[in-house]
């Protein structure tokens, strides 16, 4: 029997392809080119995918922190549903219970996505990679 709050965790790396909803994502920047975001609800199309994107800064300790700090935590969730989107927008915080999703920590070289491993095949994210292990340098 499937459990439905089973999540399934992969590591993906910023300049890997991908697809969801048969849209293709050129790596974090694909991603990043894609987001809607308060600006430009209006303009949202009226057809998904939609990325929406929370950012988290990096813990500050004191006003130099503040001053230099420009790294985020980045969670970028992909919604088939315009008004799902337009709620996560609105609401602006973080929610882990929204699948599928991309979490990036603002450096390096990776990602990890998360998605249910029983979701319809509309809504995973698909990485085009060729068959063989991939290294990364953490």
């Amino acid at each position: 029997m499937e459990n439905r709050n089973e999540v399934e965790s992969h590591v993906l790396l910023i300049d890997e392809i991908f697809e969801f909803c048969e849209k293709t994502f050129h790596g974090l920047n694909g991603l990043r080119d894609a987001v809607c975001n308060e600006y430009n609800l209006a303009s949202m199309p009226e057809n998904g995918p939609f990325v929406v994107c929370i950012k988290e800064r990096y813990p500050c300790f004191d006003s130099s922190d503040y001053w230099y700090e420009s790294r985020y935590y980045q969670t970028y969730y992909l919604l088939t549903d315009k008004q799902k989107a337009k709620r996560l927008l609105c609401q602006d915080k973080k929610d882990n219970s929204i699948l599928p999703y991309i979490y990036y920590k603002g450096e390096g070289q990776r990602m990890e996505f998360f998605q249910r491993p029983v979701a319809p095949f509309n809504e995973r994210i698909i990485v085009h990679r060729p068959q063989g292990e991939i290294k990364v340098d953490m």
